[in-house]
Order: structure tokens, then sequence, then C-alpha cells
């Protein structure tokens, strides 16, 4: 336990809350404590820009869960609005259409090392075709994604990108494993989008929006 403080406390203490997936792995403190470190290494100290974390989160946990993702983002102790119009747009975007994005990057962008520390010169364009490629990867969709990412980012932040995407694949097998024990069904304070009685696509299959205001 960190600073005698049992982990529970420890948890709620910095997220108000102790969201299901961590109150369904609280039986055994060393796995409990383990996911909680790499939460806060891998998530929510990870230097990446919320936003980026928090679309890329979503459309992963998305596509890799499909019917159940509404149920597995309500136990993760993520804050973010999973109704927002970028969250929603982005998780409208077929993968096709992913597939174009890296090959839309002005030329000075793309000369650019970025790291999180010079993220913000980077043209909305730019910052979505990494977005495109560390959702590829993520999914081992296009391998090749791989090697962008690697040539685009500096090793260190490639680095905290890789632990990101584990982090969140590990959250995806936690959560499904778990399906059954997660208790869901009550409001999570930590979670402010509407609930949906379908696909969290339902909502999505409609008149197809702009993406342009993704960034």
């Amino acid at each position: 336990m960190l600073n005698s403080i049992p982990m529970p406390a420890h948890i709620q203490s910095r997220l108000g809350c102790v969201p299901p997936l961590f109150a369904a792995v609280s039986p055994d403190p060393e796995l409990l404590e383990n996911l909680w470190q790499q939460t806060q290494v891998s998530y929510l100290d990870n230097p990446l820009p919320d936003r980026f974390k928090n679309l890329l989160f979503a459309y992963l946990i998305d596509r890799l869960s499909r019917y159940e993702a509404e149920t597995l983002l309500q136990s993760l102790p993520f804050s973010w609005d999973f109704n927002s119009q970028p969250v929603q747009e982005l998780l409208a975007t077929p993968l096709a259409q992913l597939l174009q994005w890296h090959r839309q990057t002005d030329t000075l962008d793309s000369e650019l090392a970025v790291d999180w520390e010079n993220w913000s010169e980077l043209s909305p364009q730019a910052e979505k075709s990494l977005l495109a490629d560390a959702i590829l990867w993520g999914l081992q969709t296009e391998l090749a994604a791989k090697q962008r990412l690697q040539n685009r980012l500096t090793p260190r932040t490639y680095r905290f990108l890789i632990a990101l995407l584990s982090y969140i694949q590990t959250c995806h097998f936690w959560a499904q494993s778990h399906l059954t024990s997660l208790n869901c069904t009550s409001a999570n304070p930590l979670k402010k989008r509407q609930r949906r009685n379908s696909s969290p696509l339902a909502s999505l299959t409609g008149k197809r929006r702009s993406i342009s205001d993704l960034f």
C-alpha cells in the first residue's frame, strides 16, 4: 500500500470515487496496486495531451468492445464526456478514412520531431494524422503505422504512447474479463455522458457529421 493508506482510499482521494474496475480487482490488493500504478503512470500522469489520450482511449475501447463498450467505459477511471462532439465524430469515422489522414500531413509538420513539449506547434491536420496512426497501431490494423509513429515522435514520446496503448489494452482485457461483476448500474461521478440502450454507435448511424472540428 502507498504510504500505508488503503489502496481504495488512495484511489478515491485522487479520483473522487473508486471506479467499478478497481472495485472488481480490490479483493487482491497486489493486483489492485499494480493496476492503479499503471493507471497513474500510463494514463493520468502520462505527459501526452489529455485530448489526444481521451480520444485515443474512446476510439480503441469502442472498436475493441463494440456492444460492450458503454459498460466498459462506465467502469473506467476517466472523466471525458463520451457524448461530446469530438468523441462522437471520431467514433463515426470509418477506419478507411483514418488510413487517409496520415497522407494529408503538411511537409513542415512531417519534418517536425514531435514531443509533448512542442505538441502545441502541430497543425490540426498533423495532430489528426498522429491520432490516426496511434489508432491503427493500437488496433494492429496497419503495421506501417508503427514505423510512421517512430519516425514522427521523439523516442520518449513514442515510449509514453506505447505505454498508453498497452494500458488501454490492459483496461479492455480486465474490464471484459469482469464484465458480469462490474457494477455500473449507479451513476459514476466521473461520467457525464448519457446512457444508451443499444450499441455505442447507435446514435451515430444517422447523418454523418463533419470531422473538421475534432481539433
